[in-house]
């Protein structure tokens, strides 16, 4: 079994327990792809094996560290960083983590969540977690490392769920979404949400020495106003690029992790269905809620602009935010720059009922990128 395949039949939720993994499953009327099977006794297997391991490793660390992580005064703030899915978000991720001021949860941390505390604790088992992480991100092959930024809302596989969920049990694809995007539009359900959220955050801030925490999430994006009743001196970014490559980019996202991760199957029309319903909802509700953020705690930048004039744009950045810094950094982002100057991008094609439909449901979209604008695709990765 080569490394990648090993870390494919676990990567969504790999700590998660049988239990809970059979309650979402169960969501589904228990519903399994013909061509699935093998792949579904693999995820059986794997949580039965070590799902309970870990959730003893979880008491174990609460136990140890609840209280001290509850004592820990957050000193600074969060800055989050939204966008949609590939609207550049990792890229842009990667390249602010180049600052020593930041913390970000790594993809080590983010994937063991419920023990990561101990999992730094013991040494062997840390090792036996990064022998299983594949060198490139299976959707754009973008370099990954087990200390690699990731994004929090894998740890919320361990506490309430999260959309993730999706990509295992795309059954119920739009159900998981409404469920974990928009809390069915119920003021419990988000108020659950902050708390758990509230609690991640705790976490990551002890587990981090109380630095200021650099958190990409896409589905952030439309929480805006639940960051803020927590958060409210927070600051954001918010990357918006080409709607049309965002389309393609996204809809080759979803066949990748579904392909790999599902248990169901959909169809390539559910596919562009999913992709075509989720974006304007995700960019409405930003739009809707953005102007809660107070001027000078909002930044957002056109992906394109970054590419072409990263350093001007980060300048400007620090600048808006009141973040301090930057010349003392501005060489590690002219290093990282530099050294992903020729990491090229899919190029996609799209006929004109394609581009005509995109400009009539994404218009929102296509107007806070840029009214009119052809599509463009850029030698940078995206994500």
């Amino acid at each position: 079994m080569n490394k990648d395949k090993k870390h494919k039949d676990a990567q969504i939720g790999m700590g998660m327990s049988l239990f809970r993994f059979l309650k979402f499953w169960r969501q589904t009327q228990w519903q399994v792809a013909k061509d699935k099977e093998s792949l579904l006794v693999d995820y059986l297997a794997y949580f039965l094996l070590f799902g309970w391991f870990f959730t003893l490793l979880g008491w174990l660390e609460y136990l140890l560290y609840q209280r001290r992580i509850t004592r820990t005064p957050i000193v600074h703030q969060p800055v989050f960083l939204l966008g949609h899915w590939r609207s550049g978000t990792t890229y842009f991720h990667y390249l602010l983590s180049q600052d020593p001021q930041f913390a970000c949860l790594t993809l080590r941390h983010a994937s063991t969540y419920p023990c990561c505390l101990i999992l730094d604790k013991l040494g062997w088992l840390k090792k036996l977690f990064d022998d299983q992480v594949p060198q490139k991100r299976p959707m754009d092959d973008v370099e990954l490392t087990p200390d690699a930024a990731f994004e929090e809302e894998y740890a919320l596989l361990y506490t309430q769920g999260s959309c993730y969920l999706a990509w295992l049990f795309p059954a119920v694809f739009q159900t998981f979404f409404q469920r974990f995007l928009f809390f069915g539009n119920t003021s419990l359900a988000a108020s659950q949400w902050k708390q758990q959220y509230a609690k991640v955050i705790k976490k990551l801030n002890f587990l981090y020495r109380q630095k200021r925490l650099l958190l990409k999430n896409p589905i952030n994006t439309a929480r805006v106003k639940l960051l803020l009743q927590l958060y409210p001196d927070a600051k954001f970014i918010y990357i918006k690029r080409n709607p049309v490559d965002v389309f393609h980019s996204t809809l080759r996202l979803h066949r990748k992790m579904c392909q790999d991760s599902a248990i169901q199957t959909l169809t390539e029309e559910q596919n562009k269905a999913a992709v075509m319903n989720i974006y304007p909802s995700l960019l409405q509700r930003y739009f809707d809620e953005r102007h809660l953020i107070p001027a000078n705690n909002l930044f957002e930048v056109r992906y394109e602009d970054l590419v072409h004039d990263p350093l001007g744009n980060l300048a400007s950045l620090y600048e808006r935010l009141q973040l301090p810094g930057f010349e003392q950094v501005k060489s590690r982002f002219e290093h990282f720059v530099m050294a992903h100057q020729h990491y090229a991008v899919e190029s996609y094609q799209s006929d004109d009922e394609l581009l005509n439909t995109l400009r009539q449901q994404w218009h929102d979209g296509f107007c806070d990128w840029q009214p009119d604008a052809p599509s463009v695709s850029s030698s940078r990765a995206a994500g």
